[in-house]
């Protein structure tokens, strides 16, 4: 018996946390007065302020007001307001985990000492929270949303409160954005006492446990009245996902022409332009044995070479029996490097589309033939 007590005590705790959230709201206050909160969070040079209650509502402040940000914090002592610092979406990694069901009983141990397989950092590198979205009995997965923030970012908004003369007792990350009455969403990573407010007094579990078997039970009896009026609706959404789909199919014949038209254009495309093989072997072709590229760029239809040659002064006329090449110019001045002894060049040079060569190819021929 005193080996099945912890973990009866475990399951109470944590079902009872689940069911707490299923109470209506007024409920909930009253068994579980929940103290207000006021959520604060650096944008540029200013502060954002806002209260989950609307208990002070939104404020603006820039951090060179210090009379204002003094006269804040006397508000919240008057209020005996609690507040959270929210840490900026880029400082967190989210991640949704499915892990066995059994390591529900010691999640937190289990994520810890598993950290470095979720992100790249160790346990000891981080701050961590997790929310369980739910359990699949079929495969015995429990879905966990994990959010992690490294400790040297954590400090660092710790430390810049700090200067401001805030309290940083908690810290958080608001997962849905500016939704902060889902509770679900709000990641807590540094709080004194999280472990305090964690814990129900059992008085107050068995009653919330009570009123929500009440409430199933009067939600099971209404099913039967409601049965017939849920096949009606049913029946509608049967229909009305019926013409979605109708619908769907309708777009997806739409997608497939469009993609058969951009089909036909890459094609086209791709038969009047060079591919980037064909111009490096034109160029290797081209250039002597005594020249070297270093660095060879496309800009949609202009090539750039940079490289050394014994003598940059014919690259021009060599490039120019090219096809593939027009508008050939050095874009810099050619300098001699003194440690190789060649010139060094840029060269910029516009590409020719096959359709133009082509159209050259035919004029010679034809002169070819007058002759």
């Amino acid at each position: 018996m005193s080996t099945l007590l912890p973990t009866v005590t475990r399951f109470i705790a944590w079902w009872g946390q689940g069911l707490l959230f299923c109470l209506p709201s007024p409920v909930r206050n009253f068994l579980f007065p929940m103290q207000h909160r006021v959520f604060i969070r650096k944008q540029g040079q200013q502060i954002h302020i806002t209260s989950d209650e609307k208990v002070v509502g939104t404020q603006l402040l820039d951090t060179t007001q210090i009379n204002a940000l003094a006269d804040v914090r006397t508000v919240w002592a008057d209020l005996s307001l609690k507040f959270v610092i929210l840490l900026p979406s880029q400082y967190v990694i989210r991640r949704t985990l499915e892990l066995p069901v059994e390591t529900v009983e010691n999640l937190y141990q289990a994520l810890q000492e598993q950290m470095s397989d979720y992100t790249p950092f160790r346990a000891e590198e981080v701050y961590f929270d997790y929310k369980i979205k739910g359990i699949n009995a079929q495969s015995e997965k429990v879905l966990v949303d994990l959010a992690v923030v490294p400790i040297h970012l954590l400090e660092q908004e710790r430390s810049y409160f700090r200067s401001l003369d805030f309290d940083v007792s908690t810290i958080a990350f608001a997962g849905d954005g500016d939704n902060f009455d889902q509770e679900d969403q709000l990641f807590t990573f540094f709080n004194e006492q999280k472990a305090l407010e964690k814990k129900l007094p059992e008085g107050k579990l068995l009653v919330a446990s009570l009123i929500i078997t009440l409430v199933m039970a009067s939600f099971y009896l209404h099913q039967k009245r409601d049965h017939e009026q849920a096949l009606l609706e049913a029946t509608t959404d049967q229909l009305i996902d019926e013409k979605r789909k109708a619908a769907a199919v309708k777009t997806l014949q739409e997608t497939i022409t469009a993609e058969q038209e951009r089909s036909r254009f890459l094609v086209a495309k791709k038969q009047t332009s060079y591919s980037i093989s064909d111009l490096m072997v034109a160029v290797s072709t081209t250039l002597p044995d005594d020249t070297w590229i270093i660095d060879a760029r496309i800009n949609k239809n202009q090539l750039t070479l940079a490289g050394f040659s014994a003598d940059a002064s014919r690259l021009i006329a060599l490039l120019e029996a090219s096809h593939a090449f027009s508008d050939i110019r050095f874009i810099s001045p050619v300098a001699k490097d003194n440690r190789l002894k060649r010139d060094r060049f840029n060269i910029a040079l516009k590409i020719n589309d096959k359709i133009a060569k082509k159209q050259l190819d035919d004029d010679t021929a034809k002169q070819e033939v007058v002759q």
